[in-house]
């Protein structure tokens, strides 16, 4: 039985990442891959081919792409790689799109087996949710702080820009209880004023929040 050839698009605004991306690739024996470097317009033009299997996609790149892609089964494997460290509450493409993310910063061994993952998959044929269930999806979440649920949800309308009075309405609640919550967020997250808090808020949103409990290394 012949093992079929994955199609590999690699689409990164740096030349030197994807060279290099490129490269590790083709140094993998386990998989037969026809590895190509494309443009935004030359990776809708395969995707709509049908040519494109697994798409390495810079995530500031996304938005450029999202209104080619087919649905399922047709639609290719998307990782997105991020100048992140994490998926913030908005992603480029609609989450259902998409297999995993990851950091810029992220090692080679990381990159290399989640693509494995990918490559390996064959979700179309096995239970619905599988794409759900794969440990892989979780990269697409942000981290989520140790707040309660309410918490959570003004800490995300806070990163959206919304007013005291804006959340109140949203979510049926009076602005001291608003206050209330905000105090607590701040007393669990080390944050020192309502500025802190404004920016931990819309840091989280797009993906540059930092747990100051488990500060990433670097």
């Amino acid at each position: 039985m012949n093992t079929p050839v994955v199609q590999v698009s690699i689409v990164l605004k740096s030349d030197l990442l994807a060279i290099g991306l490129e490269q590790s690739l083709k140094s993998k024996e386990s998989h037969l891959l026809n590895i190509a470097r494309h443009s935004p317009p030359q990776a809708i033009k395969s995707i709509k081919e049908g040519k494109t299997d697994v798409l390495i996609l810079d995530a500031q790149l996304g938005r450029s792409i999202a209104h080619a892609l087919p649905d399922k089964p047709h639609e290719p494997k998307i990782l997105l790689i991020s100048e992140r460290q994490q998926a913030g509450a908005e992603l480029p493409i609609e989450r259902r799109h998409l297999c995993g993310l990851m950091p810029l910063q992220a090692s080679e061994e990381q990159l290399m087996e989640s693509l494995d993952v990918m490559i390996d998959c064959d979700s179309a044929s096995i239970c619905p949710d599988a794409c759900r269930r794969c440990a892989l999806s979780k990269t697409l979440s942000p981290s989520p702080p140790d707040l309660t649920t309410r918490e959570l949800q003004i800490f995300e309308y806070l990163g959206q820009l919304l007013s005291t009075r804006e959340i109140t309405e949203q979510l049926n609640i009076s602005p001291k209880t608003v206050e209330s919550h905000c105090a607590n967020i701040k007393r669990k997250l080390n944050l020192s004023d309502s500025r802190e808090l404004l920016q931990a808020a819309i840091d989280w949103k797009r993906g540059d929040w930092e747990d100051p409990d488990n500060p990433k290394e670097g």
